[in-house]
């Protein structure tokens, strides 16, 4: 008899330390999905600063690595990935100085065999969030096609090329730059709206660059 009180006690419901058990549980569920709830929210500024993390990452690892390293559009051939919204990280098999990518049958693929994708990025790292693309790219100073740039670090950390890039939320026209200098540190920042004619407003100066 008092086995069976025993038994229909326990299955009675759960015990006061299982419910904070499941609470705990809960709350780290919570904190981890936090994040990619939000991510996404600001758009823009989500993209900027992944770009410019990537970025980062492919100069120091061009130096750590002491093979050059370029950062490029994907190709319209690629089955994942849009130019104007994703990018490809391709490092040298052979040479530590910036060498060109040559593509003369345009399918995106080096002809040489010498620049390969880094497979240390993976497809999210180089996604731009939804409805930001790059709307504009001037490469020293020459204004290209979208899909027609590239920025190349060779294994000092220095860029071939001075590389600006224009940033658009097609959802509400928010605009940012990110520029590449050839001693290879690195400038991103806000494009500020038009000031209305009843109030103008100050434009907002660029950060300063970051190496």
């Amino acid at each position: 008899m008092i086995h069976q009180q025993n038994s229909q006690h326990q299955e009675a419901g759960l015990s006061f330390y299982e419910i904070i058990v499941i609470l705990a549980i809960l709350g780290i569920l919570s904190a981890i999905a936090a994040p990619s709830i939000s991510m996404g929210e600001e758009g823009l500024e989500d993209t900027k600063d992944k770009v410019t993390a990537n970025l980062k990452l492919g100069r120091t690892k061009a130096m750590a690595e002491t093979s050059a390293y370029m950062i490029r559009p994907v190709h319209s051939t690629d089955l994942e990935g849009d130019p104007e919204s994703q990018l490809k990280i391709l490092r040298s098999k052979q040479k530590s100085s910036c060498e060109e990518f040559k593509d003369s049958d345009d399918d995106g693929i080096d002809d040489t065999g010498n620049w390969t994708p880094d497979p240390g990025f993976s497809y999210e790292d180089l996604q731009f969030a939804k409805n930001v693309e790059v709307v504009e790219a001037k490469v020293d100073g020459e204004i290209r096609d979208v899909d027609d740039w590239s920025i190349c670090f060779n294994s000092r950390g220095l860029a071939a090329n001075s590389v600006v890039l224009k940033l658009e939320n097609t959802e509400d026209n928010s605009q940012a730059n990110i520029e590449i200098f050839k001693g290879g540190t690195l400038m991103a920042y806000d494009i500020a709206e038009p000031a209305s004619p009843s109030s103008p407003a100050s434009p907002s100066s660029p950060a300063s660059p970051s190496s």
